[in-house]
């Protein structure tokens, strides 16, 4: 994902404004998909696009798990200041931005139709907690540039609706570069692509 910083109504709030998926790998070239993120403050409302078109993110595999990543992965959240009548972050921008994103993409369809706006702060990400069980986490560190944390699924159907398998999984967030460098697969859409077949 790219994150932008853009000016929120209380100051600077930072915000994810697009994020790219590998859509194909052929031969002679590697395809990515863009999806740009609607709404430019902490606040967890947005739509996401793709094509000029909103999507339902409950249906695209590859971007499951992406939220489960964004989710797991981060210790920051966001709360809703009844007195501000706004939200704001506890954490580091980058990482609040990430978990508003997940809020965004609503990959498991939870109904938040009837949720109050404290509720709306984390229901996707607390959600996305219910399915995973926490074993160990890597703190992000200057030399690894990334943050690891290590899950086992406790719900099968969170790994069935995204193509990966339901064992132990290492999600990975940090800088690209690095954390690129260090992986042998690639993911495309439900498959496990080698990383020497990009072009």
């Amino acid at each position: 994902a790219v994150v932008s910083t853009q000016s929120g109504h209380y100051g600077r709030e930072m915000s994810v404004s697009k994020m790219f998926v590998v859509d194909e790998v052929t031969p002679d070239v590697t395809k990515f998909a863009q999806y740009e993120i609607s709404g430019s403050t902490y606040e967890p409302k947005g739509s996401i696009s793709h094509n000029g078109r909103r999507v339902q993110c409950v249906g695209i595999p590859e971007l499951h798990e992406m939220s489960y990543i964004q989710s797991l992965c981060n210790d920051s959240s966001i709360d809703y200041n009844e007195h501000k009548k706004a939200y704001e972050k506890i954490g580091e921008p980058t990482e609040v931005a990430m978990k508003v994103l997940a809020e965004k993409m609503n990959v498991l369809g939870l109904d938040t139709s009837k949720l109050t706006k404290a509720q709306l702060a984390s229901a996707n990400s607390d959600a996305i907690d219910q399915k995973f069980k926490k074993i160990a986490t890597l703190e992000f560190s200057r030399d690894r540039k990334s943050m690891s944390v290590l899950v086992t699924p406790t719900d099968p159907t969170v790994t069935q609706k995204c193509g990966i398998s339901h064992s132990e999984k290492m999600f990975v967030k940090g800088a690209p570069d690095f954390v690129l460098e260090r992986c042998t697969h690639i993911r495309v859409k439900k498959k496990k692509v080698p990383t020497a077949t990009l072009r």
